[in-house]
């Protein structure tokens, strides 16, 4: 086999592994208990979010945490929430849904009542989320965690995961109701 190949076949498998990659369960965990998971797990609280005053056009309850340097935050903008990284609107929505129920879909934070975490794991920093499903009733008391990769990269694109583990829960407009 030629070294051409061989440099190809390295490439792609990392090409392919990279596309399949998620936060290790060592962050997921950590996320979940807001607590290290082990000895190599570093966990740190954003806190002193505030709402702004001064929000874009057709936008709501901007919400927004400084940390090193970096903005973090929720705003609603047309009906829809995004994830504020670093002057980027990400669309909730789109998180990767690796939920155990795939009827319970992303798109819905309550930024007061979550925790805002730094997870630092393997050279890795992580963005979590920890929050309630709902404001009132029994989901004020079952959790979500967002996780997002990159948030405090500089050179890579953020990539939100989206985490409900719950498998008692059912939407009320599901065919399994």
């Amino acid at each position: 086999m030629s070294i051409v190949r061989v440099i190809a076949v390295c490439l792609c498998a990392f090409f392919i592994q990279s596309l399949f990659a998620e936060p290790p369960f060592e962050v997921l965990r950590s996320c979940i208990d807001e607590k290290p998971k082990n000895s190599s797990v570093n966990l740190l609280e954003i806190n002193n979010g505030y709402y702004q005053s001064q929000v874009e056009d057709k936008c709501e309850n901007q919400y927004e945490i400084k940390f090193n340097k970096k903005t973090f935050g929720v705003v609603t903008c047309n009906e829809t929430s995004y994830l504020l990284i670093n002057n980027q609107k990400i669309n909730l929505t789109k998180a990767v849904n690796k939920s155990v129920n795939s009827e319970i879909k992303p798109g819905i934070l309550y930024p007061t009542d979550t925790s805002w975490l730094k997870i630092d794991f393997k050279n890795q920093s992580y963005l979590c989320l920890n929050g309630p499903i709902s404001l009132s009733g029994t989901g004020s008391n079952i959790g979500q965690y967002y996780i997002v990769e990159n948030a405090f990269s500089a050179n890579s694109k953020p990539l939100v995961y989206f985490y409900f583990l719950n498998k008692d829960v059912v939407p009320l407009t599901s065919a399994h109701y």
